[in-house]
């Protein structure tokens, strides 16, 4: 009978047995890549993943069992997520909601002929496997990570590469459930604390001129404060350094500060606003900063195989192995991404708006057609950077 092992960092390897394991420098340093990409403090040098990864919790995919969302009423099933709410079928339609696949990154596949000319010319078979891990780590760090939570915000899953369709008012509870994602024209009647009648909401906004200005930005804040989903924690604003630093220089904004989960951060317009190297330079996301898993009420669900060992990143070890005394003794292994999904659930709690201003500003304050194609666009971009194989 076939028998998979697998190794994601958090059981030493010294755990599997009839092993022999070898003391090769380089060779010890590929499994070191592997504990690395699953520590939090590695992950958190990425300064996206530092700012949300708190804001989200991990929920073993077991059938039946509900996503832990106070409004939403979503549960997952054998293929994905489903809801009681008809009008969450419309959304579920438009994206494959099976368990993603999960990526293989990177076979362990030497043939005997490699082996015998990699002594012959002394080549370092080991060493070259720890560069390709050193590659592969950084890209789960800096990309993978990053962009599967940004793109679960952007358009209410990574299941979606397009934002929630926009609607003609669905009413009360049944227009929080219709969709992930952010509001985009339901009726939250049931939800807002303003006072001047206006019961829908869309929080995927750009300017209202040609340019940016300080109301843009204090309109999108105040989408947030202003419902009972309100943590009353403050408001986190993620941009292009470029960007952030301009907006300082337009509000006079005081020295950066650092505040818990976050870090770094500048403080302008009833706001802390987070600098994100290689963000868009056209867009800001708002976000409540009280909407973190420590709070029980994370912003993002993350939807994981119910088996730890396989979530995150790890090394699957097929059959008889004998030793870890070298790489070649790990023919037919293979480095994996296991198969997992993010949603982002509290769509009041967030909003994006557009600052590129000129064709795409309108007076409504909202996010016209050229808008929602640009930041799909950017979601596009984001996925090039991992293929699915499998």
């Amino acid at each position: 009978m076939a028998v998979i092992t697998i190794f994601n960092g958090k059981e030493g390897i010294g755990t599997i047995p009839n092993v022999k394991y070898g003391a090769g420098e380089s060779f010890k340093s590929v499994w070191g890549e592997i504990v690395a990409s699953n520590s939090l403090d590695v992950q958190f040098t990425n300064d996206l993943n530092r700012v949300l990864a708190p804001m989200e919790i991990q929920v073993p995919r077991i059938n039946n069992t509900p996503l832990p969302v106070k409004v939403h009423n979503s549960k997952f099933t054998p293929g994905g997520v489903d809801t009681s709410a008809k009008e969450f079928r419309a959304y579920m339609d438009k994206f494959d909601m099976t368990k993603s696949r999960g990526y293989n990154i990177f076979n362990f596949d030497y043939s005997d002929e490699t082996i015998l000319e990699a002594q012959n010319y002394n080549i370092d078979l080991d060493n070259e496997a720890l560069q390709a891990m050193k590659t592969f780590r950084g890209t789960y760090i800096n990309k993978y990570l990053p962009f599967s939570r940004l793109k679960s915000i952007i358009t209410g899953t990574t299941q979606s590469d397009e934002v929630p369709t926009l609607d003609s008012g669905t009413a009360g509870l049944a227009g929080y459930k219709r969709a992930f994602g952010f509001a985009r024209g339901e009726d939250f009647a049931d939800f807002l604390t303003t006072t001047d009648g206006v019961t829908t909401r869309n929080h995927y906004r750009t300017t209202v001129a040609s340019t940016y200005s300080s109301t843009d930005i204090t309109n999108a804040i105040d989408l947030i404060t202003d419902t009972n989903m309100y943590s009353g924690k403050g408001v986190i604003a993620l941009g292009n350094p470029r960007i952030i630093q301009n907006l300082a220089l337009l509000a006079n904004a005081p020295e950066n500060a650092d505040i818990a989960y976050f870090g770094n951060v500048t403080e302008m317009f009833g706001a802390s606003f987070k600098k994100i190297e290689g963000f868009h330079k056209e867009f800001l996301i708002f976000l409540d900063k009280g909407y973190i898993e420590q709070s029980g009420t994370p912003l993002l669900v993350r939807g994981v195989e119910v088996t730890e060992a396989q979530r995150g990143f790890g090394i699957m070890i097929k059959n008889n192995l004998n030793s870890f005394e070298t790489v070649s003794d790990m023919n037919g292994s293979k480095t994996r991404v296991f198969p997992e999904e993010w949603y982002m659930t509290y769509r009041l709690s967030g909003a994006i708006l557009d600052i590129a201003g000129g064709t795409r500003a309108d007076a409504s304050g909202t996010m016209q057609e050229l808008s929602i194609t640009a930041l799909e666009n950017w979601v596009t971009t984001m996925n090039s950077y991992f293929i699915n194989i499998e």
